[in-house]
């Protein structure tokens, strides 16, 4: 049985020479993530890679555009632009083999990396902690109830 990656690194294809690899992620991949953060979003993800000394491998992940994400404030949706950016390791073999933990390696055997969680915290640890729309763009009816305390008893 083969795995369905949504992001997929096969290091097998990647040598010495720096290769680079591009994806563009729209609704359909926020979505399939087991996470609430990010409601959808177009972000283009450029992913080089490298083989250096022996099987480590140096992957840079680049990431650029918006997702869309809730107001603290008025809990309506919002885009926020993305400029995100990291640089990670990878080998082959066991976790157990390596004595940096923060080393990826691939599940069963297997050459293939998932890189799909690794770019969702890339781009989440992003975005600003407190999220508000520009002043006067929050939705006016949770404005009204947040200004009143929510007590309707003033109309």
């Amino acid at each position: 049985m083969t795995e369905k990656f949504l992001v997929e690194l096969d290091l097998n294809v990647v040598g010495a020479e720096q290769k680079v690899f591009r994806y563009e992620l729209r609704d359909a991949f926020w979505n399939a993530l087991d996470q609430n953060e990010i409601l959808g979003g177009d972000v283009e993800v450029c992913i080089e890679a490298r083989r250096t000394a022996g099987d480590i491998f140096n992957i840079a992940i680049n990431a650029q555009g918006a997702v869309e994400t809730l107001c603290d404030r008025c809990l309506e949706r919002m885009s926020l632009p993305v400029c995100a950016s990291d640089v990670v390791r990878a080998s082959y073999g066991s976790a157990d083999e390596w004595a940096d933990e923060d080393m990826l390696t691939p599940m069963n055997r297997s050459s293939k990396l998932d890189l799909a969680w690794l770019i969702y915290e890339i781009v989440v640890t992003s975005l600003p902690t407190t999220r508000f729309h520009k002043d006067g763009e929050c939705n006016e009816e949770m404005t009204k109830r947040i200004s009143t305390g929510g007590d309707d008893s003033s109309r």
